[in-house]
């Protein structure tokens, strides 16, 4: 059997490795203690404390085995539940439930626990639930041969998962589908769902057709970059020049006018005198006067006229000069426009170079394997047993490169329409619990414990973004997390804000790098099992997380971990 881990894929988070006391909210207690404070807090009427207290004891003793123990703290979380009306809640448990009794072995009572969580999700329309708990079902029903009924029942799942565009569940589904045709002996209909894999190695090709396109690109934009930076130079200067050129013109004009006109006064300050001379001899002192006068009276006239072209030289030259400062501000501004865009446009064909990098790097290992591997299978090459293992390893590297798909996804939306937040009312609790489900075969891979101190808390958030930012982070504790380490999920409300933060016990952020995070610095890293890191994940997670109206930061010391915050604005009730 192929797909052995397919199941522990869809299981919630349990207690991860034995450890002898429940660590609840960053607390270590007993399974006493843990009972102890249920019970306070149901004798005070504080229902939600105490079926938390109930559910992580049950986690607890179901990791140790004590499946009956496990059951009890189980149906008196749920009676607690009841007494809050708290569907979704109930719903949860009762899944929970499945999985125990699938893990003890008792199907048909998984079968039955399974059925009353799928009919409450179906009431919640909760889609994400819906397909999960079908496929789950699914697997208790090829424990009991029921293999029939397993394939109805996926196929009921695939256009759900499909209409919400959910690879990862439509992935499972479609593996399943492969299982159980394989256990039920019809390999030809095994090996159809199989093919699907296939599908993925056209990506290959499609990487090398659009590299190419992408350099073809960048020399025709660089040589267009070149020749309008020369036309503008060559611009600016001609346009100065003719500037220069036309008030040299005028400013001449303007002085010969004023030249000819002083010649002028001169020739006719002379004759005036002469006359006034004239006048003197031969006129009687009363003309003499007269000719004072009048000559007083043109002084004062021409003076005038002096005045005017004065004013009139000084304003033409006064609209030049401020025209040239206004065509030096136009200059300058355009210059700073054409050299912003051009910077704009170098980080942007930064950016993509280096994502053209990370798909080369980080999709092409993966696919080469999965090819590989089935070129292997096709000639039975290997065991069952090696066949496992290695499906095992490229179905976590597949995850990856998927995780990796849908943030290139997101980048290239916000890139060309833009992505706007649209914020909601949504239990942050649910969100926890899918992205959980997507990393659980990773988990259980590196035996990494994950500890979820989060209760039932609402949110005002854009769904879609808040649930890509936390897969993004838990992804990244994930990977850079060692074996048998642990990733702790806890929230705390600081006035209107819920700060959500996500801890592991990895190998930590050196300081040289941590400046480097959350910016456009695409660079292909690996984690503690080689898992490939980009770091794309989290500068979208920053930008995005600021449309929901939320912040993001993190601590980290070198071997010790890292803890990742986020902001989000409460529900509008509280």
């Amino acid at each position: 059997m192929r797909l052995r881990l397919l199941f522990s894929f869809l299981l919630v988070c349990l207690a991860g490795p034995a450890f002898s006391q429940v660590l609840i909210n960053g607390k270590s207690y007993t399974v006493d203690e843990c009972l102890a404070m249920a019970k306070e807090a149901e004798e005070k009427g504080h229902y939600r404390e105490a079926t938390n207290y109930l559910n992580q004891t049950a986690f607890y003793v179901w990791d140790q085995k004590m499946f009956d123990e496990g059951i009890s703290y189980f149906m008196k979380s749920i009676e607690l539940n009841e007494k809050i009306k708290n569907s979704s809640g109930i719903a949860t448990i009762n899944s929970n439930l499945g999985m125990l009794y699938h893990d003890k072995g008792d199907y048909n009572e998984a079968l039955a626990y399974f059925s009353k969580a799928l009919e409450a999700r179906k009431k919640m329309r909760e889609t994400y639930a819906v397909v999960s708990t079908m496929i789950n079902m699914s697997y208790s029903l090829n424990k009991l041969k029921r293999y029939d009924d397993a394939i109805a029942l996926i196929e009921e799942a695939l256009p759900i998962a499909g209409e919400i565009d959910d690879r990862d569940q439509l992935l499972a589904a479609y593996g399943l589908l492969f299982e159980t045709y394989e256990l039920k002996g019809d390999a030809k209909k095994s090996m159809e769902y199989f093919e699907i894999y296939r599908s993925i190695h056209n990506a290959i090709s499609l990487e090398e057709e659009v590299k190419a396109e992408v350099e073809i690109q960048q020399s025709q934009y660089e040589a267009r970059l070149a020749e309008v930076a020369k036309k503008n130079k060559e611009l600016e200067l001609a346009l100065k020049e003719k500037e220069l050129e036309k008030t040299q013109q005028e400013l001449g004009a303007v002085d010969s006018t004023n030249k000819e006109l002083l010649e002028q006064f001169s020739k006719y300050e002379l004759l005036v005198s002469n006359l006034e001379q004239q006048e003197q001899i031969k006129a009687l002192e009363q003309e003499h006067l007269q000719s004072q006068l009048d000559r007083e009276r043109e002084v004062r006239i021409y003076f005038i006229i002096g005045l005017i072209l004065a004013g009139a030289i000084l304003i033409v030259v006064f609209f030049f000069y401020r025209h040239n400062l206004r065509m030096n501000r136009l200059l300058r501004v355009r210059n700073e426009q054409v050299e912003a865009q051009a910077q704009k446009l170098k980080d942007e064909n930064i950016i993509r170079t280096k994502l053209l990098s990370v798909i080369s790097h980080d999709l092409r290992s993966p696919l080469s394997s999965v090819h590989l591997m089935v070129q292997l299978l096709k000639t039975n090459a290997f065991s069952p047993e090696q066949a496992s293992i290695y499906l095992t390893n490229l179905d976590d590297s597949l995850r990856n490169t998927f995780a990796l798909l849908d943030n290139i996804l997101y980048w290239a939306k916000s890139q060309l329409n833009g992505i706007k937040a649209t914020p909601e009312v949504f239990n942050i609790s649910h969100i926890l619990d899918e992205n959980t489900l997507l990393i659980e075969s990773g988990l259980k891979t590196k035996n990494i414990r994950l500890v979820n101190n989060v209760g039932e808390v609402e949110v005002y958030a854009d769904r879609e973004i808040t649930k890509m930012v936390l897969r993004n982070i838990l992804s990244n504790a994930l990977k850079f997390t060692p074996v048998d380490g642990k990733i702790t999920v806890s929230v705390e409300p600081q006035g209107k804000d819920l700060v959500v933060s996500i801890a592991d016990t990895g190998i930590g952020i050196p300081p040289e790098k941590q400046d480097k995070i959350f910016t456009s610095n695409i660079t292909s890293t690996s984690g503690t099992k080689n898992e490939p890191s980009s770091g794309m994940g989290l500068m979208l997670s920053r930008d995005f997380i600021k449309r929901t109206g939320g912040k993001i930061w993190f601590e980290s010391e070198v071997g010790k971990g890292t803890t990742f915050y986020i902001t989000l604005p409460l529900s509008k009730e509280e």
